[in-house]
């Protein structure tokens, strides 16, 4: 049985027009300080939805920035302050939004399957 924490996530977003401001999900990044625990999932099997609205990305950099974001974000340790450090630092096509808070009432791996249909594979 997994207790009741209180989570923070952060959706991954691409912008390639920062200028614009316009972006599609392509990750979700979920921290509960309490347990230590941090889950991430990047990337899509099929990017149909992005290449509709940005049809010149290169999905090969693309996946690159996400691998170098993956990489940067496992060797943090899962506190608040140090993923906010993250997001303010982020200056590239990949940007995630500010932490927002979120009740996590089962595992972290399940909470995050959950919040990744809801906000990033739609």
């Amino acid at each position: 049985m997994v207790t009741e924490n209180k989570g923070y996530y952060s959706i991954i977003q691409y912008i390639p027009d920062i200028g614009r401001l316009e972006a599609v999900n392509v990750g979700i990044l979920l921290i509960i300080p309490e347990t230590q625990s941090l889950a991430l999932s990047t990337g899509h099997s099929n990017y149909t939805r992005l290449l509709n609205f940005f049809p010149n990305t290169n999905i090969t950099i693309l996946n690159f920035a996400l691998s170098n974001l993956t990489y940067r974000i496992s060797k943090k340790t899962p506190t608040k302050a140090k993923i906010k450090l993250l997001v303010d630092s982020l200056a590239n096509e990949l940007r995630m939004t500010p932490l927002r808070s979120v009740k996590v009432t089962q595992k972290p791996s399940e909470a995050l399957k959950k919040l990744r249909a809801e906000l990033v594979d739609i």
